[in-house]
């Protein structure tokens, strides 16, 4: 059995991640033979200019780290929190202004990073919630 670490995939992985054309793409899988969406444990599309994530990304289940800096997003699709393997998530430099409840279907998610974005935390969490910047 081969394994490997790819860091890009094809123009048609990058397309349907985002409906963009050709991106900036850092990825890193460890396959056998194939490559799925569903083996991608990393993702980085930062510095993109993209303005929205495809749904899609659900079928991301294997998704650990998800990086999304410096593009122009002013929300996240509920569907991405179904990647509940998520880890880390990074989306500075954005201009996101609230997150879906559906975030807390992601029960192993340790770090989220919010810097120079438009949200605003409820009042609710203010007090001895989690500071995401």
């Amino acid at each position: 059995m081969r394994l490997g670490v790819f860091r890009s995939l094809s123009l048609a992985f990058h397309a349907w991640v985002c409906d963009l054309p050709p991106l900036k793409i850092d990825v890193k899988v460890v396959v056998a033979e194939r490559v799925s969406p569903s083996q991608v444990t990393y993702l980085d599309l930062s510095g993109n200019n993209i303005t929205q994530v495809h749904p899609g990304m659900d079928t991301m289940t294997a998704l650990e780290v998800l990086r999304l800096n410096d593009n122009r997003l002013h929300e996240l699709p509920a569907a991405l929190f179904r990647c509940t393997c998520l880890i880390r998530l990074s989306v500075d430099n954005n201009a996101i202004e609230r997150l879906p409840d559906s975030i807390g279907r992601c029960t192993r998610l340790t770090k989220l990073s919010m810097c120079n974005n438009r949200y605003m935390m409820p009042l609710s969490r203010a007090a001895g919630g989690p500071v995401v910047c």
